[in-house]
């Protein structure tokens, strides 16, 4: 940066220089907070797609502990130990960071240069060492300023209603009543007002009707109740960040003990609603290209059965959101069949929505189920794909093989897309496909979150702009939301322009 060399011979008589050379740096950062901006980014290694170029973040430090919140920077944030030393007016905070998930882990080297110019800001360098199990890794350097700010910070902040969360099980410490949870099982608890949640395991239905969430310290929440009236239940959970950590569980009074890592997500709340159209819900398609039974469901608008008219089709992956989507598409007077086509068994997306796994996926799509929606309903030519996270990068996929003159989807809405997960080829044979114009245009709708895949959309939006290609409506939003809150406020932006 400019004010790092000068020419000037007297620059020790410089404001900054002689404020920073009567200033030390705290000997520790307990109960602090800092505000970093950044101003200067620099790649050493790795993928470029992995990096955010601008943005603020803040880091809350305790007594041996950091939170760094990223959320209006790369959407990462994460709590660790941390190393602090000082000399002088300079500081360094070390860190290392073991993340691990339910699909993928991360390990993280951080080292940060602090340089105090006044007691409660200056300058700062930052080296991160990233390895992530699934995206490869990226060594990069940030630079900027930094201030003091508030020390608030909170789990949770909005509480539990409205909310699920996902219980990963990884180790069983008592089960006196056999009850039929392993390594590996997952259970999903929704939340839907301050004291009630339910949750099924094995085709059975729980409930809570008296559940607390209790306060421990910055870190920790307790939430105690009982379970169908009668069998009380105590979960402690660890936030390592805002939406993830760790958990134990203790339900009957020691009988069944497990720990594991939890996941927390929020939903819009849909009042009650009765649909005007007909929905046809728990239909099923097994696939002889990847073995596998979907269920999905079907909706036909309101006049399907009274007129002649062909629709267009709405084909969603992930169908979960389907509530939200119909009430959405009533509310905007869309003529849609929607087709809803869900995962199937437990993370079969990892294998359907990532390639290889995709190509058959795609088959299944293309030569089977499309071809019967069109056989047994009155369709207009007009397909529309819908994809969420790595279902967003089916979409890419797709749209690699939009090589005929007249194309196969005609619009394609992408929320917060995973396009990291795709290979090299698949963006060459993206920029081929779609070099030259087609009959008809192909208009393609995204959405990013600096919470979850927001660079990774943004690349993908700037290589589509790149090919000056006038077949094809180009729309891009950012929204202020979670990875997993995209998917309504994204359909709802869009819906009005597909077609």
């Amino acid at each position: 940066m400019a004010s790092c060399s000068s020419n000037n011979a007297d620059s020790s008589k410089k404001p900054n220089a002689i404020q920073s050379s009567s200033i030390n740096a705290p000997t520790s950062l307990q109960g602090t907070a800092l505000a970093f901006e950044i101003n200067k980014t620099e790649l050493i290694s790795g993928n470029e797609q992995r990096l955010y170029h601008d943005g603020t973040f803040k880091s809350y430090f305790f007594a041996n502990r950091m939170f760094s919140d990223g959320r209006d920077y790369n959407g990462f944030s994460w709590g660790s130990e941390y190393q602090y030393t000082t000399t002088g007016n300079q500081s360094e905070i070390v860190q290392l960071l073991h993340i691990p998930d339910n699909s993928a882990t991360v390990d993280i080297n951080v080292k940060t240069q602090l340089t105090y110019l006044t007691p409660n800001s200056g300058t700062f360098e930052l080296d991160v060492n990233q390895k992530h199990s699934m995206a490869g890794s990226v060594h990069y350097r940030h630079a900027g300023t930094f201030r003091s700010t508030d020390n608030k910070l909170e789990m949770m902040e909005k509480g539990l209603p409205n909310s699920s969360l996902d219980f990963i099980f990884q180790n069983i410490t008592a089960n006196e009543k056999n009850i039929d949870i392993k390594s590996g099982s997952k259970i999903t608890m929704s939340f839907s007002d301050p004291h009630y949640a339910k949750f099924t395991l094995n085709n059975k239905d729980y409930e809570t009707k008296d559940y607390q969430l209790i306060p421990v310290d910055t870190f920790n929440k307790r939430i105690k109740g009982t379970l169908n009236g009668d069998t009380p239940f105590e979960v402690q959970l660890h936030f390592d960040q805002f939406y993830f950590g760790q958990f134990e569980a203790n339900v009957g009074n020691g009988a069944f003990k497990a720990n594991g890592i939890f996941m927390s997500s929020r939903w819009i709340p849909v009042a009650d609603y009765k649909i005007q159209g007909k929905f046809t819900d728990g239909l099923k398609y097994l696939s002889k290209y990847t073995k596998i039974e979907y269920p999905y469901s079907v909706y036909l608008p309101p006049n399907y059965e009274t007129s002649k008219k062909k629709y267009p089709v709405l084909y969603l992956t992930d169908g979960q959101w389907v509530k939200e989507f119909h009430k959405a598409v009533e509310a905007h007077n869309k003529e849609f069949i929607v087709v809803a086509i869900e995962q199937g068994p437990e993370n079969r997306r990892m294998e359907d929505y990532k390639l290889p796994g995709a190509s058959n996926y795609i088959r299944f799509l293309k030569d089977e189920i499309i071809p019967q929606i069109e056989k047994q309903y009155r369709t207009n030519s007009n397909r529309i794909f819908w994809g969420a996270s790595l279902g967003a990068t089916v979409g890419e996929i797709l749209l690699s093989q939009e090589t005929d003159k007249k194309p196969y989807f005609s619009t394609y809405a992408l929320s917060d897309g995973a396009f990291w997960a795709n290979p090299s080829e698949i963006q060459e044979k993206l920029k081929t496909a779609l070099a030259q114009p087609k009959s008809e245009t192909i208009s393609i709708f995204t959405s990013g979150t600096r919470q979850g895949n927001y660079i990774s959309n943004l690349d993908f939006v700037n290589r589509l702009q790149s090919l000056n290609n006038p077949s094809l409506v180009l729309k891009n939003i950012e929204l202020k939301e979670t990875h997993n809150e995209m998917a309504t406020p994204t359909f709802e932006t869009f819906i009005d322009a597909m077609r």
